[in-house]
């Protein structure tokens, strides 16, 4: 039986989750949405929120798989805990692309709209929470890994 390359194995769901990102930021440039353009501005919007929320559900979907695979190969919990934080941080930064881009397609529709105004400053307010986790998270990553170094007795 042929076996698997244990780095694809390991890390497959990273990686395409890593990739998420990129795509939520260059799709913006590389196909321009405006919904105050088109016939039915209120569908447009709710399309393009259920895509942001569908890519953003498939991220933290596979972070949590690539969570799994990492729990299955590592016998330190300490450890177990730094890796969760990184694999935190391509989650939250997805959610806050998928955010931001709500929040920038809402805009002309909320002066136009009042129910859209309500979308946008709520697109806003989250958005900034999520960039608050993504700083607690890199603050606290580098602390944790180096806790966890002294913990499981490696660092010198």
């Amino acid at each position: 039986m042929p076996r698997k390359n244990q780095f694809l194995d390991r890390y497959w769901s990273l990686l395409v989750a890593i990739q998420l990102p990129f795509f939520l930021f260059y799709a913006e440039f590389l196909f321009p949405i405006e919904p105050e353009h088109s016939m039915n501005p209120g569908r447009v919007i709710c399309l393009i929120a259920l895509l942001l929320l569908w890519i953003t559900w498939i991220s933290w979907r596979l972070l949590y798989h690539s969570w799994l695979k990492q729990k299955q190969h590592e016998e330190n919990s300490w450890k177990l805990v730094t890796r969760a934080l990184v694999l935190l941080f391509p989650g939250l930064l997805t959610t806050a692309l998928a955010l931001r881009e709500l929040q920038v397609i809402t805009r002309q529709s909320a002066v136009v709209y009042q129910h859209f105004q309500v979308l946008h400053s709520c697109a806003g307010s989250l958005k900034s929470w999520v960039l608050f986790l993504m700083l607690v998270d890199i603050i606290f990553l580098p602390v944790w890994a180096i806790i966890a170094s002294f913990r499981s007795g490696k660092a010198a």
